[in-house]
């Protein structure tokens, strides 16, 4: 009788095993970056989805009613044909497809009234960018129950941020705005003297209502009060806002005025994402563009100002 040996394959040494264990640690460290690029990549991309949506419904708006939706309604005493006060988000619903909960909302009752309370804690994923922290969820945004907002337009330019402007932006004593948008206003892109690709329509004010300064949460908004960042919202510093600018300093590191226009501080002082580099913003034409956060106060502001007559390098700040 013959016998064959036969050779086992033999086991793995304690130090080929952890020879292994690193190789693979490394090329997780490796690919867990690449992964979360493509993953903000992605969130930006649908981020600016959401504006370009958000501005065929302004122009499609805009065909309707010949001029943009309002910034504020706020004639309740004055004979308007409303008893509540609301902003441009609720005048948009119908067309942004929503016309369901649109329909739910009543024009005569202010924000806190019951019914109109229970439509503004519906989420729409359509005003939310999906890169803020918290996402849809209104309790992981210190917002109660509403529903979140991470997209505003514009009033005008703060007092105190007007000395980092550089030059004089005529109108600002105008009650309806300086904007494209207008208070108790709806006004035509033809008033719009800068031209419609030169004009903002929309910005990212994302995060709220938590206090975001410089990519750190610092907490609930502690030094503007309560800011509202929620879509049913209907006054200023909630569904809109002034251009504040910010410097660091004083008031728990939130400073009235300042050089900073964006990606510094959120809330009411400016354009605040949180995508790398820049903000996405919706021009009154309907592109959507990533606005780098290095562009100074001058350059904003006159994104901002529908009738300034500044001819400025807005394209070294925008792709």
């Amino acid at each position: 009788m013959i016998l064959v040996k036969r050779n086992r394959p033999s086991a793995f040494t304690l130090i080929e095993l952890l020879v292994v264990i690193a190789i693979i640690a490394i090329l997780i460290g490796l690919l867990l970056p690449a992964i979360q690029k493509v993953r903000e990549s992605a969130a930006r991309a649908q981020c600016g989805n959401n504006l370009r949506q958000l501005g065929i419904g302004c122009l499609n708006f805009h065909d309707t009613y010949e001029g943009l939706p309002y910034l504020q309604y706020t004639q309740k005493g004055s004979g308007g044909p409303w008893a509540g006060t609301w902003g441009w988000t609720v005048e948009l619903l119908p067309y942004i497809e929503l016309q369901s909960i649109y329909s739910q909302y009543n024009l005569n009752l202010g924000t806190n009234g019951t019914s109109n309370q229970t439509v503004g804690d519906i989420p729409i994923r359509t005003y939310v960018c999906p890169s803020s922290p918290g996402g849809l969820s209104a309790s992981a945004r210190n917002l109660g129950s509403w529903g979140p907002l991470d997209y505003v337009p514009f009033y005008g330019v703060y007092t105190a941020a007007l000395p980092y402007v550089g030059y004089t932006i005529p109108g600002t004593s105008d009650a309806t705005g300086i904007a494209a948008m207008g208070i108790n206003i709806r006004r035509p892109i033809t008033s719009l003297t800068d031209g419609a690709s030169n004009t903002m329509l929309l910005s990212e004010d994302g995060g709220r209502d938590q206090h975001w300064i410089m990519g750190q949460n610092v907490g609930p908004l502690v030094a503007d009060g309560y800011e509202g960042g929620f879509w049913a919202a209907a006054s200023g510093s909630q569904n809109f806002l002034w251009m504040i600018g910010w410097g660091p300093g004083s008031q728990a590191n939130w400073l009235v005025g300042g050089p900073c226009a964006i990606n510094c501080a959120n809330g009411a002082v400016g354009i605040y994402a949180f995508h790398t580099g820049g903000a996405n913003v919706l021009l009154c034409d309907g592109s959507v563009h990533f606005i780098n956060q290095s562009a100074p106060m001058g350059i904003v502001a006159g994104l901002i100002a529908r009738a300034d007559g500044q001819a400025l390098a807005f394209s070294n700040f925008m792709n």
